[in-house]
C-alpha cells in the first residue's frame, strides 16, 4: 500500500515527537546530574570540617544505597579520610562555637 502525504506527515511528526521527548529527558538528566555534583561538592567540603563522630554518622547513611553506589560512597569516604591528618580524624569539634553562631 502506498503511503499518502498524510501518512508521511504523521510519520514525520511522530519522529519529531520522539526526538523532542528524548531531548527533554536528556536535559532533565543533565540538570539532575549537575545538582548531584553540586550536592556532592557541598557534602564533601562540609565532611572535611566535621568532627569524627559526625563523619561517622554521615558514613552510616551508606546503608540506604544499593551495592554499586555503596562501593562508590565507600571509596569516596576513603579518599576523603586519607586526606585528613590523624589529629583531624580523631578530633572533637572546635571550640569556636556552632555553625548557627557563625551564621548570625
Amino acid at each position: 500500500m502506498a503511503r499518502t502525504n498524510l501518512d508521511e506527515r504523521i510519520a514525520r511528526l511522530e519522529a519529531d515527537l520522539k526526538t523532542a521527548k528524548a531531548t527533554k529527558t536528556k536535559e532533565g538528566r543533565t540538570e539532575r546530574n549537575n545538582q548531584l555534583m553540586a550536592f556532592g561538592i557541598m557534602l564533601e567540603t562540609k565532611y572535611k570540617e566535621l568532627p569524627a563522630l559526625e563523619r561517622a554518622k554521615i558514613k552510616s547513611w551508606m546503608g540506604i544505597v544499593d551495592g554499586r553506589n555503596k562501593e562508590r560512597c565507600g571509596a569516596g569516604f576513603d579518599r576523603l579520610d586519607s586526606g585528613l591528618t590523624r589529629k583531624e580524624i580523631s578530633s572533637e569539634p572546635p571550640s569556636q562555637g556552632s555553625d548557627i553562631a557563625e551564621n548570625k
